[in-house]
């Protein structure tokens, strides 16, 4: 068994652990297995050399797909959001601005038509107080 470090990290929103090997197996440079010396060929230790040489790529590979399945994670619910407001938020919401400039238009309708109204009135009462001015003009001209 191999003792590892994991340590928590969050870029963006999106969180990852990062592995790496435990404090015993930094220690060690190279693994050692006991051998019999008399049975294991001299490119055992070539080979195990090698291997070791290739600890630090391992552990970047196991870092590397760990941050990739974690971000695959947060884009597939990313993906979810954003279908999610597309197909049910902002159909809702363009809508709700249908409804909203639909009222605004029959509120301005109804204060055009309004304001009409009084200008007519307005209009009908000047003209009828002037023919009453202009019909006492005459009344009181000579006492």
């Amino acid at each position: 068994p191999v003792a590892v470090q994991v340590e928590r990290h969050a870029v963006m929103g999106c969180r990852y652990a990062q592995f790496s090997p435990g404090s015993d197996e930094r220690s060690a440079s190279s693994p050692m297995l006991p051998f019999d010396l008399a049975l294991t060929p001299l490119s055992m230790d070539d080979l195990l050399t090698t291997l070791s040489g290739g600890t630090p790529l391992l552990w970047q590979f196991i870092n590397l797909r760990t941050k990739i399945v974690a971000m695959e994670r947060e884009l597939s619910r990313t993906n979810l959001k954003i279908n999610t407001l597309k197909h049910v938020v902002l159909p809702s919401l363009v809508e709700e601005a249908k409804r909203i400039e639909e009222i605004l238009s029959e509120r301005e309708r109804q204060e055009k038509f309004v304001a009409k109204r009084v200008g007519q009135r307005k209009r009908k009462t000047a003209s009828s107080n002037r023919e009453f001015t202009l019909d006492r003009s005459h009344e009181n001209q000579y006492p």
